[in-house]
């Protein structure tokens, strides 16, 4: 489904480049509807995505012995092809092993940068945060969110890659538009 808006999916491997921004959408399953809603935003702003949940990699990773390590595998690589991270903070973000990982992962410079950013929802707000959030910037709406993705499409089109393309790969049409963020 989202191959054939993304003509650079079908390329081999080690053809493929960003051809856009791509952000790493991190987050629990528990929390699938608001990644979803991320997504979106980071779309509707000019950026290409990554969410677990529409990746057919994942949906066809058959139970057994080695599922996880297929898993693994998948994740790691939509990293290491994604430009930025935003990693969706939650009461079920609790205890993740994985939300950690994958907001530290795609980032170019250490310690501090703008490639990693968190979105909290509004009932987290009066929790404390994770120490390693305050290594990236924290959006607490919708607006700062799209504002952060605005930013960083326009340092990504002062500074492109050579291979880089002008526009992501239009909102599948048979995915509805998820809901507003709280």
């Amino acid at each position: 489904m989202l191959d054939s808006l993304r003509p650079h999916a079908r390329l081999p491997f080690e053809e493929r480049r960003l051809f856009v921004p791509r952000v790493f959408v991190s987050h629990r399953r528990a929390d699938a509807d608001y990644a979803l809603r991320i997504a979106w935003l980071a779309n509707q702003e000019g950026f290409d995505f990554w969410l677990d949940v529409l990746d057919p990699t994942l949906g066809g990773i058959a139970p057994g012995p080695d599922a996880s390590l297929a898993i693994a595998v998948a994740i790691e690589m939509a990293l290491i092809n994604s430009s930025h991270v935003v990693a969706v903070m939650t009461q079920n973000t609790f205890g993740s092993r994985w939300v950690p990982y994958e907001y530290g992962r795609a980032k170019d410079e250490p310690p501090i940068t703008s490639q990693a950013a968190a979105w909290v929802v509004p009932s987290y707000r009066g929790m404390q945060l994770p120490e390693y959030l305050h290594l990236g910037p924290i959006h607490y709406s919708e607006a700062e969110l799209r504002a952060w993705f605005r930013f960083e499409l326009g340092r990504w089109l002062v500074r492109p890659p050579a291979f880089a393309h002008p526009r992501a790969a239009a909102w599948p049409n048979d995915l509805p538009e998820p809901p507003r963020l709280p």
